[in-house]
Formats: structure tokens, sequence, C-alpha cells
């Protein structure tokens, strides 16, 4: 069994799929602001959710239960929970 991503991965992780779905530097983005500031929207957060699928494994979520995460802090311990529950045996 491969080990989890942690936090540094998974929030680098998002701030990168943001930069590239966005076409911004990825130095621009922090992780404490809503990423609505930066023009992302809830296809955004779809296409990121299906990008931590393919790189980490973790299952595309419902979109009810990340719909309240604005900022990319929010998405990243979302993930970083679901990353556990599925590398628990």
């Amino acid at each position: 069994m491969k080990e989890p991503p942690n936090r540094e991965l998974i929030d680098k992780a998002i701030r990168a799929s943001i930069a590239d779905t966005l076409d911004m530097p990825m130095s621009d983005i922090r992780s404490d602001v809503d990423i609505g500031e930066y023009g992302a929207d809830s296809l955004v957060v779809a296409l990121i959710a299906g990008d931590m699928e393919k790189k980490f494994g973790i299952p595309v979520p419902d979109s009810d239960d990340i719909n309240g995460l604005s900022t990319i802090n929010d998405l990243t311990t979302y993930f970083l929970e679901a990353a556990l529950k599925v590398n628990t045996p």
C-alpha cells in the first residue's frame, strides 16, 4: 500500500491544478484566499477533484460534500481526510 499524501503535497497539487486551469502563476495562488477570487467556480473544483483522484487515488466526492469549501486550505483538509480513509486498512 502506498503512503498517503501529506498536507503540503495536496496543497501544492491543488494550487497547481488551479494555476493550470486558470492559466495563472502558481506563486500567485494563496491557500487562505477564497478560490472564487481567482475566478474559480464549481467546474474548477470538479476538475481539482478529478486531479486528486488521478494523482492520489482519492475518490471524487459528491458535489454536496465539497460545495461549502471555499479556500485551498478547506479543500486540502477535505482531501487529506479522504486520503487517510482510503489508505487506512
